[in-house]
């Protein structure tokens, strides 16, 4: 009787981590623009874990609009953005919680 106890509050014990449902990610969007605000197309964005040195690249839509989904909570990241005729722009120390979808607008200089 006691090793079931042992082997049924060992599962217990192993069964309480991440259940399948649960997120443990966020996302970081925003709009890249140009010096009268208007939105950059087709801009180059490398969104970067400088913790794990994992990064995703994505580039911006025709209103300049991009979207990092699916990022690993924590962090800190770093958001590198290029684009033709442009300096390129960077935003760094950027925590992300769990589940949050943060918004980080850049504008970039001619």
């Amino acid at each position: 009787m006691k090793h079931w106890f042992r082997f049924f509050a060992l599962v217990l014990t192993i069964g309480v981590g991440t259940s399948p449902g649960q997120v443990v990610t966020a996302s970081l969007e925003g709009t890249v623009t140009d010096p009268s605000g208007a939105g950059v197309p087709r801009a180059n964005v490398d969104v970067q874990n400088t913790s794990t040195g994992v990064s995703i690249k994505v580039q911006t839509s025709d209103n300049g609009h991009f979207v990092a989904p699916s990022l690993q909570a924590g962090g800190p990241y770093r958001i590198l953005v290029t684009a033709s005729g442009f300096k390129t722009a960077e935003r760094s120390g950027i925590p992300l919680d769990v589940n949050q979808q943060a918004t980080v607008n850049i504008p970039l200089e001619i």
